[in-house]
Formats: structure tokens, sequence, C-alpha cells
């Protein structure tokens, strides 16, 4: 029988590699006092944000934090304080150019020494790509919403042509025979009494103005159905 493998040991590392560790982690990869100062800056802020570890190290690191978001950090550093551990917590951070990059935490804090271990992964290209996504769904939404106005506008516009076809051919013998009947009550004046007479008028009278406003309306459903899709 083949003897079976095994997993090496675990071993101790030594400081100097975890110094290595610590300068090469292509992460911003930090040392932070509760007091909110940094102690020990890995190459990558450098890199990232054009401060050198001396710049980062002279000033509150709340400073270095977008005016946007500095109190959910500080409510994170709060929190810390309390023995609790941070991550992900998003902001953003200063360059020297003057620009922001964004950045995702992951923090621990050793409260008997009063100090916070920290891992800061840029994520910049990440929030910008998420932001574009956004913008692009909400274009998508708003032409979405554009083109169900344009089919329901279209329907509108079909539904007045025919309300418009179908109302004007009855609404013209309304109004040819109220013309009519007018006509006739002028033939028959000395036959009614006066007090009749006028009643008989005003009654044809309303009939052809309230036929006269429903002509109006359907001329302007008509135009309604004709307009073009930019108006």
């Amino acid at each position: 029988m083949s003897a079976r493998s095994s997993a090496p040991p675990p071993i101790a590392l030594d400081p100097s590699d975890a110094d290595a560790l610590f300068e090469m982690s292509l992460d911003n990869v930090c040392v932070a006092g509760l007091d909110g100062y940094f102690r020990r800056v890995n190459p990558a802020w450098t890199q990232t944000l054009g401060w050198s570890a001396a710049e980062l190290r002279s000033r509150p690191l709340i400073e270095f934090v977008h005016p946007d978001d500095r109190d959910k950090t500080l409510a994170g550093r709060q929190r810390l304080a309390e023995g609790a551990e941070l991550g992900p917590l998003r902001n953003r951070y200063l360059c020297k150019n003057g620009t922001y990059r964004w950045f995702e935490w992951r923090s621990v804090a050793h409260l008997d020494r009063g100090l916070v271990y920290a891992v800061a992964r840029d994520i910049t290209e990440q929030k910008l790509a998420e932001e574009q996504l956004a913008e692009s769904r909400q274009r998508e939404e708003s032409l979405q919403k554009q083109l169900v106005f344009a089919d329901r506008m279209a329907a509108v516009g079909t539904l007045a042509a025919g309300l418009a076809h179908e109302i004007n051919n009855p609404l013209a013998y309304v109004v040819a025979n109220s013309q009519l009947m007018l006509d006739s009550l002028r033939v028959l004046e000395s036959e009614l009494t006066a007090q009749r007479l006028l009643e008989l008028r005003d009654m044809t009278l309303s009939v052809q103005e309230g036929a006269e406003r429903i002509r109006k309306i359907m001329r302007g459903l008509k135009t309604f159905s004709r307009v073009e899709r930019e108006q």
C-alpha cells in the first residue's frame, strides 16, 4: 500500500516575513491609532493617493476622507473602539492631485494597544462601472417609458379618429334637422302663440348649440389623431 501524503504542518511567520507581506501588498494596508492618526502605511498608499507616508501620518486621517463620507467613517471608528470588527465600509479618500479614490475597508481593533489594523481595497473602477451600469439602466427605463407613452398616444389617436368618425355622421343629422325645424317654425309663426313659438325656438336653438359644441370637440379629436409624434 502506498503511504498517504499529508499536508505540511503550519509554520509561524518570522517578523521579517510579516513586514515583507505588509510592504508588498497590492492593497492599501495600514495600522492606525484609535486617536485617528495613521501609524504605518504600506507603499500602496503612496501609489494610490500620491501622498507620502510622512504626509499621511502627519494629519488626522479623517481629513483625507470625502466630506460626505465622514459621518459613517467616524461611526465605524466608534464601532472599532467598542471592540467590533468593521467591514465592508466604503468611503472616498483624497488624492494629492485633488481627486478622490473609492476604498472598501475591512478593519479590526486591538484595544489593549489602542491600534486598528486595516486593509483598504481600491474599488474606484468598480464604482465607476456600477455608476455607468445604473445610468444605463435609467436610460433604458426612460426609453421604455417613452415607448409605452408613444404607444398609448398612438392608441388614443386611433380611438379619437374612430370616435370622431362615428359621432360626426349622426351629428350631421342633428344639425341638419335642427335647421329644418327652425325654418319650419318661421313658416308656422302665424299659427302658433307667441309664447309657444318662443319655447320651440329656444328648444331648437339649444339643440343647435349642443350639436355645435360636439362638432368642435370632434374637430379637436380629429386634429389630435393627426398630430405629429414630436408635438
